[in-house]
C-alpha cells in the first residue's frame, strides 16, 4: 500500500506461458513438462513462481505442485494444498467492490442505495466475482441493471441478481424465451446507458474515441486490462467521468499471492486486499483533486517510483 511499509519483498517482472489450448486432453502433461524444464534450468522458484492466468484453472497449479514438489513454486493453490484459491473466491471481484465504493462516493454516488443503477460488460470471473462481492458487502444496495458476455446483452430496470444474471446468459439469447421486464440489447450498448456505474470486465480497448462521447455512467471501474485507452481514459476524467486505471484496483489477486506465498490464511489475505485497494484508491482520489494530472497519469507516476524504490532494494 502506497504510504505504508511494506510487508512482504518486493516482487515484479515479465509473465510467462505456453502458447497451446488449456481444454486438450495432454494440456496437463505439456504444462508440467514446461514447470520441469524451467524447474531444472533454475528459473522456478528462483526467478519465477508460477500463477493462474488466461485459460487456467486449480487442476494447473495442483499439478505444477505435484510435478516439482514443492507448495512455494505455485500460487493460487488448492486449499487443500496449502494455497488460496484466488479465481474461486473471485478475488479481484473483492477488491473492485471496495473500489467501486470508494468511486462512487468521490462522484456523490451511493452504492448502499437501491436507486443506483450499475451496469456490468463482461461477467466471468472479473464481472461475476465483482458483482457476487457487490451483494456481499452490500446487500440491500444499488441494482444490477444490465449484464452483457459472450452470449448476448440485457437490460432489467428493476434489476436481478448475480446468479439470475448469470442462469439467464448461460446460453445464447432467444428473444422468445426472455424473461419479462428483460430487455435484449445489442452487444456494446451496455456500455452507453444512463447508468451511475458501468464495470468493465470483458477486454480491452472497449471504450474508445468511436464511442466515448456517448459513456453516460458518472463512474468506470476498469475491471478488465486496458479497457480504456489512454486518450480515452484522459478525455473522460476531463469531462466528469471517474475512472481509476486497472493496475489500481483490478490488484486483488495480485495483492493476495504474497499471502498465499508466505503461508498465510484466506482471512489475512482478504484483509491484506482491503488495506491495498482501500489505501491506494483514497490516496489517488484525494491526489486527483489537485494535480493537473489524469488519474492514470497521477498512477503511473506513483508506480514509477515505487518501482524505483523497490528496485533498490533488491
Amino acid at each position: 500500500p502506497i504510504g505504508k511499509k511494506p510487508r512482504y519483498g518486493p516482487w515484479g517482472g515479465a509473465k510467462g506461458g505456453i502458447r497451446y489450448d488449456s481444454s486438450k486432453p495432454d494440456a496437463e502433461t505439456v504444462l508440467r513438462g514446461w514447470a520441469r524444464a524451467l524447474f531444472e534450468y533454475g528459473v522456478i522458484p528462483k526467478r519465477y513462481i508460477f500463477g493462474l492466468d488466461v485459460g487456467l484453472k486449480e487442476w494447473a497449479t495442483r499439478a505444477i505442485v505435484e510435478e516439482l514438489g514443492s507448495r512455494k513454486v505455485s500460487t493460487g493453490k488448492p486449499a487443500n494444498l496449502g494455497g488460496i484459491p484466488y479465481d474461486e473466491l473471485g478475488v479481484t471481484g473483492y477488491g473492485l467492490a471496495l473500489a467501486m465504493d470508494l468511486m462512487a462516493q468521490a462522484r456523490g454516488i451511493d452504492v448502499r442505495n437501491s436507486a443506483t443503477k450499475i451496469g456490468f460488460q463482461g461477467f466471468g470471473a472479473v464481472g461475476y466475482g465483482t458483482a457476487t462481492w457487490f451483494e456481499k458487502l452490500y446487500p440491500d444496495g444499488a441494482k444490477i441493471v444490465a449484464v452483457s458476455d459472450m452470449h448476448g446483452s440485457v437490460y432489467c430496470d428493476a434489476g436481478l441478481t448475480a446468479n439470475e444474471y448469470k442462469k439467464l446468459l448461460a446460453q445464447p439469447l432467444d428473444a422468445s424465451q426472455t424473461p419479462k421486464g428483460v430487455e435484449q440489447l445489442r452487444l456494446g450498448e451496455e456500455l452507453e446507458l444512463p447508468i451511475d456505474i458501468l464495470v468493465l470486465g470483458y477486454k480491452e480497448d472497449q471504450i474508445t474515441e468511436k464511442n466515448m462521447r456517448r459513456i453516460a455512467a458518472p463512474v468506470v471501474v476498469e475491471g478488465a486490462n486496458r479497457g480504456i485507452s489512454d486518450m480515452t481514459e484522459k478525455y473522460l476524467w476531463q469531462n466528469g467521468t471517474l475512472s481509476l486505471t486497472d493496475f489500481t484496483i483490478n490488484c486483488g489477486a495480485s495483492s493476495i499471492v504474497y499471502v498465499e506465498h508466505a503461508d498465510g490464511s484466506v482471512e489475512e489475505g482478504l484483509e491484506y486486499v482491503h488495506e491495498v485497494i482501500t489505501t491506494n484508491v483514497s490516496y489517488l482520489l484525494k491526489e486527483a483533486q489537485t494535480s493537473m494530472l489524469s488519474p492514470r497519469e497521477l498512477a503511473e507516476e506513483i508506480a514509477k517510483t515505487e518501482v524505483r524504490k523497490a528496485t533498490a532494494q533488491i
